[in-house]
C-alpha cells in the first residue's frame, strides 16, 4: 500500500479568475478603482491580498510575474508622459522614477593641476607676533 503524497499548507487562492481580474487591472481596470496609475499595492487592493502575496504568486506562476511586469512598464510610461505634459506632480513624479533605475545624479569631474609658488616658506606664514 503507497501512500500519496499531499500538498501542505494551504491551498494558493490564485485561479484563472485572479489571473482574468489581474489582468483587467493592468488593462484599464485600475482606473476603476481610482487609481491615477496602476501599481502592485493598487492591484493587491483590488484581489484584497497584500503585496507580499502579489510577489508570492509571481514567483509561483510565470503568468502572475507577467502581470507584475506589465504592471511596472505601464506605470513607468505613464510617469514619463504625465511628468513631460506636466498632468503629475514633478517631485511626485521624479521620486517614482527612481523604482524604475532613473536619478538625476550629476557627476562632476575635475581635472587639471593646481601649482603654488610660495616665495617664502609656509613657516613664515603662521609666524607668532
Amino acid at each position: 500500500m503507497s501512500k500519496e503524497k499531499r500538498p501542505v499548507g494551504r491551498p494558493s487562492e490564485l485561479n484563472a479568475d485572479v489571473i482574468e481580474c489581474a489582468w483587467a487591472y493592468v488593462k484599464g481596470g485600475f482606473r476603476d478603482v481610482p487609481n491615477l496609475i496602476p501599481s502592485i499595492a493598487g492591484l493587491a487592493f483590488v484581489l484584497g491580498k497584500s503585496r507580499e502575496c502579489m510577489y508570492e504568486w509571481a514567483r509561483q506562476n510565470n503568468e502572475f510575474s507577467d502581470i507584475l511586469s506589465a504592471i511596472q512598464i505601464t506605470q513607468e510610461m505613464m510617469l514619463i508622459d504625465g511628468g513631460l505634459s506636466g498632468d503629475f506632480n514633478a517631485t511626485i513624479t521624479k521620486m517614482m522614477m527612481t523604482k524604475h533605475g532613473y536619478s538625476d545624479k550629476v557627476e562632476n569631474e575635475v581635472s587639471g593641476s593646481l601649482n603654488m609658488n610660495i616665495d617664502r616658506p609656509l613657516s613664515d606664514l603662521f609666524e607668532e607676533e
